[in-house]
């Protein structure tokens, strides 16, 4: 019984509704932190141009890949996911990796591409691409 303190509970429709525009506002929010992750990764770059320590630059490099890894596929950006989980691996040198400065910023140069072009999902074809350089760069 439906009393006057208790308010209808909403469709399930509208509950759907509610809840699909929470997550495109949350997809906004996290192609607005892409964006900004990956100037940071620029940032990062310059800095080590302009003298900044290997291993700060490693150090710092794998905290907002970390970020990237951890975030992108709950927002549906797999391909930023991706490529973030293959920086984290370089920037720590794990087996197989290397933490060269140009195959970082080669890292870096694809997440621009991820979040200037809204590469959402596995990218298409240029997520294609992406991952086959990513595999080149394990072998």
């Amino acid at each position: 019984m439906q009393t006057k303190e208790s308010p209808e509970a909403p469709a399930p429709e509208e509950m759907l509704a509610r809840a699909e525009a929470a997550v495109a506002a949350l997809r906004d929010a996290y192609r607005m932190q892409l964006a900004e992750d990956v100037e940071r990764l620029f940032t990062l770059w310059e800095e080590l141009q302009a003298g900044l320590s290997m291993a700060d630059f490693l150090k710092r490099v794998h905290e907002v890949a970390h970020d990237v890894k951890g975030q992108g596929g709950s927002f549906g950006y797999g391909l930023a996911t991706d490529i973030g989980a293959s920086l984290c691996a370089h920037a720590r040198g794990e087996e197989g990796a290397s933490s060269a400065p140009n195959i970082l910023h080669l890292h870096f140069r694809m997440l621009r591409a991820v979040s200037q072009r809204d590469l959402a999902g596995d990218g298409g074809e240029s997520g294609n691409r992406f991952r086959a350089k990513l595999a080149q760069l394990k072998a």
